[in-house]
């Protein structure tokens, strides 16, 4: 479930009365993502009002800001799940860790990091350049405690509200219950 559900929006007929009609597109450039805004009240007083309710943190508690990263989490492990099923086709086995999928399918510097994860780890690529990544990674699969998965490959770092999102090997997305495991003891 979204964090900020469409009740809690102002009414989009009001606040055109306002501010007349304005569109934001958000776009994927190299290694980043841009967010555009077009519209009557300009540019950048645009994107300032489309963008003051996610940027202020008095405008949702601790759990729905939870419950946001927890979404793009899961959105992350689902967009990896395409990169990771090429390489196995193309190589015959999974990559033997982060850097050599990121470099392989020339994943985006951010595609692994879900944004102000405090928990994210870095990854050093072939060259010395470092990205950060809030999933660790287990090559062989691991078996999760207290979940009915057994090759797991990627295990979201933060836990939030006792729960971790997780990537299985046939591509399920999952949260599981991260009390029951301490996440350095998981593929020892």
């Amino acid at each position: 479930d979204p964090a900020v559900g469409r009740d809690d929006l102002p009414d989009p007929d009001e606040m055109a009365e306002h501010l007349g009609v304005m569109r934001g597109a958000v776009y994927h450039d190299g290694n980043r993502y841009v967010l555009a805004h077009a519209g009557t009240v300009g540019p950048v007083l645009g994107a300032y009002l489309m963008a003051m309710p996610i940027i202020s943190g008095s405008a949702f508690s601790d759990r729905q800001t939870s419950e946001l990263s927890g979404y793009i989490a899961r959105h992350k492990l689902a967009a990896l799940w395409k990169p990771l099923e090429a390489f196995l086709a193309r190589e015959g086995r999974r990559p033997k860790d982060l850097a050599e999928l990121i470099v392989a399918e020339q994943l985006a510097d951010d595609a692994l990091l879900v944004p102000m994860d405090s928990s994210a780890e870095d990854v050093v690529l072939p060259g010395g350049k470092v990205v950060k990544s809030s999933f660790r990674y287990f090559p062989k699969g691991v078996t999760v405690p207290a979940s009915r998965l057994t090759d797991v490959l990627f295990v979201e770092l933060h836990a939030r509200a006792y729960n971790r999102s997780c990537l299985a090997g046939d591509g399920q997305i999952e949260r599981i219950y991260s009390a029951a495991f301490d996440i350095d003891e998981l593929g020892k």
